[in-house]
């Protein structure tokens, strides 16, 4: 479902403001005086009223702070929305969160609850949820995997809570709204100054139908058929994510079991998880990999690939190469993994041999070099390999904006954030057979590399 438009929180807002909940009730009067009253909702809708005394139409200069074009703001968010025709979602200052919502009590089948609020002992169900920050089970707080929200107003769990269990949340809502007029009345009393003097709206009915039970999979249905087989690799691990003829599986292990699949990894590999943060995955694990905010890019599946430099975990190794004014010592802060083993690769002031390098040993294939990096008062890494040159072979990387800042002719070149400031950078180039190095190069100033992180550099594919 679409959320809709929120109305403009704008500075010229003045007081008063009016809020009037409103109920259908049918009287039937008699003429003893006594009356048969039937009522025709159980939760009311609202009415609001607000002035702006203030609004600036000028686009260069703002009024006490009315700020820039907040006339057009206004209008053309009415305009947009074919005056009654849209809604809008508007955020009562007064009425617009609560902590501790009784939500409802599990029954050990129930998987969707429509999610409302109390006001002054009144409880009925909000419009709009904008946000949830914790689920509770009798009062312990559930991880953000165990439920979902479904605009918008249902809260839906994977597994459903046993019976007797109190659910209540902490979530913040908005009225969803439209307006009552087709015409709004605009007044300039001064040169690009302008008020209206009344904007009426009101909300509409909320749902009270709890969303479907958010099986994972739902989308997916087509005719309202579920699929044989079908997988959700995003969640990092969440149970009942896996579906096979009508089957669903705890785990993806389960699952390979099920379809008679074996994974393999002969060693542990590193993937970002759902924090955003580099972590290592046992062997024969799968990886749920994440962008660096943590949201899901699905399984981590890459082909077989060898390592062909020694102590790629230990750039103070004699295996490595130095130039002549090039230190190697433990760096302050952490690693991507959140460990304190990263490196300080730093030229002496002024030194121009500012260099590791490596040799191998090639066949005639593609390689892959790549390195995790961070800033630590320089700018600038080249990774190159075949050559002492990036401009023939390898690429240069900004580490300030994140950017790849040139990349030789035939070789791909990638730069991607991590958290805490860290880049995975990486370069690839098909080589012909022969011995070859891999170099690092600081330019000018100190760049961090982590101990014990260093995954590919380089590897045949």
């Amino acid at each position: 479902m679409t959320t809709p438009p929120a109305l403009p929180s704008l500075a010229g807002l003045a007081w008063s403001r009016h809020k009037k909940p409103g109920f259908s009730t049918r009287v039937a009067p008699h003429v003893s005086g006594r009356e048969v009253r039937v009522a025709l909702m159980s939760y009311p809708l609202y009415e609001f009223e607000a002035v702006y005394n203030g609004l600036a139409s000028s686009s260069t200069a703002a009024f006490a702070g009315l700020g820039s074009s907040s006339l057009q703001n206004l209008m053309g968010f009415f305009l947009q929305l074919l005056g009654q025709a849209g809604t809008f979602l508007y955020t009562d200052p007064d009425d617009n969160s609560v902590a501790g919502q009784n939500v409802g009590v599990g029954d050990g089948a129930t998987q969707t609850f429509l999610m409302g609020r109390t006001f002054g002992g009144f409880n009925e169900p909000v419009c709009w949820v904008t946000s949830i920050s914790n689920v509770y089970l009798n009062g312990v707080a559930q991880s953000s995997s165990a439920w979902v929200l479904t605009a918008p107003n249902s809260l839906g769990f994977y597994t459903a809570p046993g019976t007797g269990v109190a659910i209540t949340a902490d979530f913040s809502y908005a009225f969803q709204c439209r307006f009552l007029d087709d015409q709004m009345d605009f007044e300039e009393f001064m040169s690009s100054l302008w008020r209206l003097g009344s904007m009426k709206f009101r909300s509409v009915k909320a749902n009270t139908t709890p969303a479907a039970a958010p099986q994972w999979y739902t989308p997916y249905e087509i005719g309202g058929v579920m699929p044989t087989l079908f997988a959700d690799f995003t969640t990092e691990g969440g149970s009942d994510h896996y579906l096979y003829n009508g089957t669903s599986y705890a785990s993806s292990a389960a699952l390979l079991a099920a379809l008679g699949i074996t994974f393999s990894r002969a060693s542990s590999a590193y993937y970002t998880n759902a924090s955003g943060a580099l972590v290592q995955a046992a062997s024969n694990t799968l990886r749920f990999d994440h962008d660096s905010s943590g949201n899901p890019k699905g399984i981590f599946v890459e082909g077989g690939s060898t390592n062909l430099v020694l102590q790629s975990q230990a750039f103070d190794n004699a295996s490595w190469t130095k130039g002549s004014s090039t230190t190697v010592t433990a760096a302050a802060g952490t690693a991507p993994n959140g460990t304190t083993t990263a490196e300080n690769v730093a030229p002496a002031s002024g030194g121009s041999a500012n260099y590791l390098y490596q040799s191998y040993t090639a066949s005639a294939a593609a390689y892959a070099v790549s390195l995790f990096a961070k800033p630590n008062g320089g700018r600038w890494i080249a990774l190159s390999f075949g050559s002492n040159d990036a401009q023939q072979d390898g690429a240069f990387f900004d580490l300030q904006n994140g950017v790849v800042g040139f990349a030789a002719s035939g070789t791909t070149a990638k730069i991607s954030a991590l958290a805490n400031g860290w880049y995975f950078i990486s370069i690839t180039r098909t080589l012909s057979a022969g011995t070859f190095y891999v170099q690092i190069e600081c330019i000018r100033q100190a760049i961090k590399l982590p101990r014990g992180l260093r995954p590919q550099a380089p590897n045949s594919s």
